[in-house]
């Protein structure tokens, strides 16, 4: 059960190695080190540790090792997908690229008896994630509510995460809560730490919930890295249709159409490389329409009145055009067969007496 995403994750992601060469299935363990700062960031320390099916610890091998090494990338992404539904709109740097730690501690129900087993050390990664720029993070009333999603078991339900370490600089924290709220809560609590053990989906939470105190807080607006350009624009039965081609980055748009008398707007998401077609209906004359990412015009273009009354019918001839052609048609092959037949020479017609008539001298 390998998946691309082997060490993306999951607390416990189940892997089937699929390289070329020969290769043990084996899981890796996952524990997270999470540290909620006053300046309102959040540093992220992903602790991983492969074993095989029957808890064999697979650390130190030198071919998984590498696969880890290769898709750290990926890893990284995985911890963005805590804070964000694309990493692309997160706002985080890197403090720590994939290495061994030889005396880290990572905890797992590596045998699934229900009890945690601790396996001797781990290839961790450090993110540090800038919350205002996180779309799971909220303000109310100067608090800052931040969600931390799982991630893993929100793609697959086989996975989770094994245990998160939560910490807070002194007066950050003022609560906290999970969902649903008939997982597992924090086994340990403390004035500035709390810790979660999942032995298993069931028990590990979706979301971990964080009410947060940090001053001057105020949530950012990310310069769009999205690139798109309206394609093409046409008009029929007052539906005004818009073509849009992405040529980098995805996420969300907003396609504005602006008439005589208002405007309208439709949300689109644009994914790389790929192009649309989204349809709004006129209230009144169209006049432009308007292509937005964020604050930030992407295109526009004019409706002009051409193209208002430009109509694409779905076959290229209309059923009169069709009925005449085929009577033309049929006039001409009436007309032809006549001139050959009269150009053929007659046979003359033998009597009923069989001799053969001759004309008069």
């Amino acid at each position: 059960m390998r998946r691309v995403e082997l060490y993306s994750g999951v607390v416990v992601l189940v892997l089937l190695a699929a390289t070329c060469h020969s290769q043990p299935r084996y899981w890796i363990a996952l524990n997270f080190d999470v540290t909620f700062r006053k300046e309102g960031v959040a540093l992220v320390k992903a602790l991983l540790h492969p074993f095989t099916l029957e808890g064999e610890s697979l650390y130190g091998n030198a071919t998984i090792e590498e696969e880890l090494r290769e898709a750290q990338n990926l890893t990284v992404d995985e911890i963005a997908l805590m804070f964000a539904n694309n990493p692309k709109t997160l706002r985080y740097r890197v403090v720590e690229e994939l290495h061994r730690d030889d005396e880290a501690v990572v905890y797992c129900d590596v045998y699934g008896y229900g009890t945690f087993e601790e396996l001797r050390g781990a290839y961790t990664i450090t993110v540090l994630i800038y919350l205002n720029t996180s779309e799971f993070v909220e303000v109310s009333d100067s608090v800052v509510i931040v969600k931390v999603r799982d991630s893993y078991t929100s793609r697959d339900p086989r996975s989770w995460i094994d245990v998160l370490r939560v910490s807070f600089e002194r007066g950050v924290l003022l609560e906290y809560s999970w969902l649903p709220s008939t997982a597992n809560g924090p086994a340990v609590t403390a004035e500035d730490r709390l810790v979660w053990e999942n032995l298993n989906e069931r028990d590990a939470p979706d979301f971990y919930i964080f009410k947060l105190r940090i001053p001057n807080f105020k949530l950012a607006t990310l310069p769009s890295r999205l690139k798109a350009r309206i394609g093409g624009i046409s008009v029929k039965d007052s539906v005004v249709q818009v073509r849009i081609l992405t040529e980098e980055g995805e996420g969300y748009a907003y396609i504005r159409l602006i008439e005589e008398g208002g405007e309208q707007t439709r949300k689109v998401y644009l994914k790389e490389e790929h192009s649309i077609k989204v349809g709004i209906r006129a209230v009144t004359r169209p006049l432009r329409v308007e292509l937005w990412s964020s604050s930030k015009l992407l295109d526009s273009a004019e409706v002009s009145a051409s193209v208002e009354r430009i109509s694409i019918p779905s076959w290229p001839f209309n059923p009169i055009r069709l009925l005449g052609i085929a009577l033309l048609v049929a006039a001409t092959v009436i007309v032809v067969m006549a001139l050959r037949f009269s150009a053929e020479p007659r046979v003359p017609v033998p009597s009923q007496s069989g001799v053969e008539e001759r004309p008069p001298l």
